[in-house]
């Protein structure tokens, strides 16, 4: 009986289990590594974003020093001076509340948290952009009156010159913090949450856990 159970057969069938094993836990450590290393990848990901939009709060208050100091300058009425001050405070307060969450991703939990915060901070700053314009208009409308009456401009042919040119430098200026700082923002949430995504999937979790 114990020929039956060392045949040549039997010990290449066991030398044969024992290297499927070997390679089992070869693979799942495999598979713990690049677990951890996407989890630190989002971690990254989440602080550079973070120091990104930081770098965004500096850009808005330096210019908030300087329009402030222009229109200031320029002799404009108390009221306006005021009311563009308080402007662009509420900008930079605004600009702390909008900051993304701080992430340490140690666990799958902590990797949907991280995409469900991206989709939050995606959310408040979209909308945060579309009230602000607004806004802007309306203070650049009444820079511009404003400017008409310490030149001393009362046509509304002079008023409409000053506004037009307003509106292609406010345009301009526009354009140019959209595509600096608002845009690469939302495309760093994306990756993200693309990247979380990509985790759930690959961990097979359930669907109540996965990212909504």
């Amino acid at each position: 009986m114990n020929n039956e159970l060392h045949t040549p057969e039997t010990d290449a069938l066991g030398q044969m289990r024992q290297q499927l094993t070997l390679l089992q836990h070869r693979l799942d450590h495999q598979v713990e590594i690049s677990d951890r290393q996407m989890r630190k990848a989002v971690t990254s990901r989440v602080a550079s974003l973070r120091s990104f939009h930081n770098m965004g709060i500096v850009f808005s208050i330096v210019c908030a020093f300087i329009v402030t100091f222009g229109v200031y300058e320029q002799g404009v009425r108390l009221p306006f001076l005021v009311a563009t001050i308080v402007f662009f405070t509420l900008n930079t307060v605004s600009g702390f509340f909008l900051q993304a969450r701080k992430q340490d991703c140690r666990t799958a939990s902590d990797m949907i948290a991280a995409a469900r915060s991206m989709q939050r901070y995606k959310m408040l700053n979209n909308r945060y952009l579309a009230c602000g314009i607004p806004v802007v208009i309306m203070w650049a409308i009444w820079y511009v009156y404003e400017i008409c009456l310490v030149a001393g401009y009362t046509t509304p042919k002079a008023f409409l010159g000053l506004l037009v040119c307003c509106i292609i430098g406010g345009v301009i200026g526009g354009l140019i913090g959209y595509y600096t700082f608002h845009r690469p923002a939302m495309r760093r949430a994306d990756k993200i949450i693309e990247q979380v995504e990509e985790y759930v999937a690959a961990e097979g979790l359930e669907e109540e856990e996965q990212v909504s």
